[in-house]
C-alpha cells in the first residue's frame, strides 16, 4: 500500500501488479486499495491522499480484474463518503469529481441482488442532496451562463454528481420517499427561484424499483402537481415526465403498487403534443413557451439523457402513453387519445417536411414502437413464466390497431428530406418489424420496389437500402414477432 501511494497508475508497481489478460484475478492488488482508500478516508486530506488509490481502482476496472461483492461493496462505501463530503475552500474540485465518476462506474456495474450477497449496501440520501445544494448554491455556479462553458470544472462536477445520484437511488433506505418529498417541497415552489432545480432533483432523488414501494402514488401527485407550473422550459417538463415514467414501468411490472394513470393522461397527451412543437396544432402562446429560454443550465439539461431535453421528454411520454393503454378494453376504446393524437400530426410526417419538429416527432415515433415492442415481449415472457400480470396485457387486435396507426407514418419518414428523421424512422421499421414481422414486410416490399425501380422514386433509393440493410438479417435469422413467439403456427414472412 505504502509503494502504491508513491507511484502513479502508470508506474511499473501497477503494470507488475495487474493481470496480464482480461478477467484474470490478482490476490493483493485489491486488498492494497483498499488498504489505502481506508487510510485515505481518515486523513486531514483525504482526497489527496485517495488520488493513487483511485487511479488504480480505475486502471484495475479498466483491465477487468474482477472484484467480489464484499470488496465491491466496501469500495462504493468508501468512495461514496469521499464523494459528498464538504470542501475546503482551497480544495481542488477536480479530485472530488475523479471519487464521483469512479464511485458511479461502481455502482452501475452491479446491482441490488449483488449488494445482498456483498453484506448489503444502503447508501443516505441526504448527503447527496446536501452536495448537490452547495453545487447548485456555490458562486461559481451560474444558471444563465453561457453554454459554451458547459466544459469548466464546476460544471463537470455537477453533471458527475447527478450521474452519482441515478445509479445511487438504488441503494437508498426502502420507505424514504416521503422523506426526499417533504426535503424538496420548498424547492418545488412556482414563484421561488429554485423551482426549476426543485424539479430536477425529485427526477434524480426518486428511488428506483423496490425502494419505491408504497410511495408511488405520493411521487405522482407531487409530479404532476409540479406539471401545472411546467410550462416555462421543457427541461421542467422533461424532469416530471422522467419520474412518472421510472414511477411507470415500476408499477407495470409489479415492483411498487398499482397507480391508476386515467386521470392524469388528458394532461400527458396535451403537454406531449405541445412538446412536439407541431405549428399548426399550437396557438401563439404555446409556441412562445416551446421558444422560451432555458432556466437549467447545461448539466442539468444533459444529465437525465444525453440527447436534447426535448427528445428526452418525447421518449418518457412515449413509455407513459404505451403503459397506460387498456388491454381490457376494445382497441377503439384503449387507443382513443394516440390516435387521436397520431392524426393531429400525420399531415407534418410528409417526406417534404423539414425542420427542428420533424426531428421531435421523429423521435417520438421511434419511442412508441420501441416501448410497445419492450411491452408485447414482456407481457409474452410473463404469459410462458405463468407469471400473472399486474395491468390486462394487449391483444393481437390492440397491436394490430397500432401497427395500422404507426406503419404509414413510419414508412412516409424514411423517405423524409431530413436525416434524423430517416434515422429514427428506420428505427422504428425495426421495433415494428418485432411486433409483426410478417405485416411489416409486406408492406415494405410495395416500398422497396417502388424505390428501387421506379425512376420517379430514385431518390428514395438510398433511404430504402438502409432500411433494408438493417432488416434483412433480422427477417434471415426468423426472429419471431412477439404476438406469435412460442406459437406452433408461426410462418417466416
Amino acid at each position: 500500500a505504502s509503494a502504491l501511494d508513491a507511484m502513479s497508475i502508470h508506474s511499473a508497481w501497477l503494470q507488475d501488479h495487474l493481470p496480464p489478460g482480461e478477467g484474470d484475478d490478482v490476490a493483493t492488488l485489491v486488498p492494497a486499495i483498499l488498504v489505502g482508500l481506508r487510510a485515505a478516508r481518515d486523513a486531514p486530506d483525504a482526497l489527496v491522499e485517495a488520488r493513487p488509490f483511485a487511479g488504480a481502482l480505475k486502471h484495475a476496472l479498466g483491465r477487468k480484474v474482477r472484484l467480489d461483492d464484499s470488496a465491491w461493496c466496501e469500495l462504493v462505501r468508501i468512495l461514496f463518503n469521499l464523494s459528498t463530503r464538504p470542501l475546503d475552500a482551497d480544495a481542488q474540485l477536480g479530485e472530488q469529481t475523479r471519487c464521483i465518476l469512479l464511485c458511479g462506474a461502481l455502482l452501475g456495474k452491479r446491482d441490488s441482488g449483488h449488494a445482498a450477497s456483498g453484506g448489503g449496501l444502503e447508501l443516505p440520501w441526504r448527503p447527496l442532496l446536501a452536495a448537490l445544494l452547495r453545487w447548485h448554491m456555490s458562486p461559481r455556479h451560474r444558471p444563465f451562463a453561457n453554454r459554451l462553458l458547459a466544459g469548466s470544472t464546476v460544471r463537470k462536477h455537477g453533471g458527475a454528481l447527478a450521474l452519482l445520484m441515478a445509479a445511487a437511488r438504488e441503494h437508498f433506505p426502502p420507505g424514504c420517499a416521503p422523506e426526499i418529498v417533504c426535503a424538496l417541497e420548498p424547492l418545488l415552489c412556482p414563484l421561488s427561484s429554485s423551482f426549476g432545480f426543485g424539479s430536477y432533483a425529485l427526477a434524480l432523488l426518486t428511488p428506483s424499483r423496490e425502494r419505491l414501494a408504497g410511495s408511488a402514488l405520493l411521487v405522482v401527485q407531487t409530479a404532476v402537481g409540479v406539471v401545472v407550473y411546467a410550462d416555462v422550459s421543457s427541461e421542467l417538463l422533461r424532469n416530471c415526465f422522467d419520474t412518472l415514467a421510472r414511477v411507470a414501468k415500476s408499477a407495470f411490472v409489479g415492483r411498487v403498487e398499482k397507480v391508476d394513470w386515467s386521470g392524469h393522461m388528458p394532461m400527458i397527451y396535451t403537454r406531449t403534443l405541445s412538446a412536439l412543437g407541431v405549428a399548426a396544432v399550437l396557438d401563439e402562446g404555446a409556441l412562445a413557451v416551446l421558444q422560451s429560454s432555458s432556466r437549467l443550465i447545461a448539466p442539468e439539461a444533459s444529465v437525465l439523457s444525453t440527447a436534447f431535453p426535448v427528445l428526452s421528454l418525447t421518449k418518457r411520454a412515449a413509455r407513459l402513453i404505451v403503459l397506460d393503454i387498456d388491454g381490457s378494453a376494445s382497441p377503439a376504446e384503449a387507443l382513443a387519445r394516440l390516435l387521436q393524437l397520431l392524426r393531429a400530426v400525420e399531415t407534418f410526417c410528409h417526406p417534404s417536411n423539414d425542420g427542428w419538429w420533424v426531428v421531435r416527432l421523429g423521435h417520438f415515433l421511434l419511442s412508441l414502437t420501441k416501448a410497445l415492442d419492450w411491452r408485447l415481449h414482456w407481457e409474452a415472457a410473463a404469459a410462458a413464466a405463468g407469471t400473472p400480470t399486474v395491468f390486462p396485457p394487449l391483444s393481437a387486435a390492440h397491436a394490430e390497431a397500432m401497427l395500422d396507426a404507426l406503419l404509414p407514418l413510419v414508412l412516409n419518414g424514411v423517405h423524409s428530406k431530413n436525416m434524423m428523421m430517416r434515422a429514427f424512422a428506420r428505427k422504428a421499421l425495426h421495433h415494428l418489424t418485432y411486433v409483426r414481422a410478417t405485416r411489416v414486410s409486406h408492406a415494405l416490399v410495395e416500398h422497396a420496389l417502388a424505390a428501387l425501380t421506379e425512376q420517379t422514386a430514385v431518390h428514395q433509393a438510398e433511404s430504402m437500402l438502409h432500411v433494408l440493410a438493417r432488416l434483412v438479417p433480422e427477417l434471415v435469422r426468423a426472429r419471431p414477432s412477439a404476438l406469435a413467439e412460442g406459437a406452433a403456427d408461426w410462418e417466416f414472412p
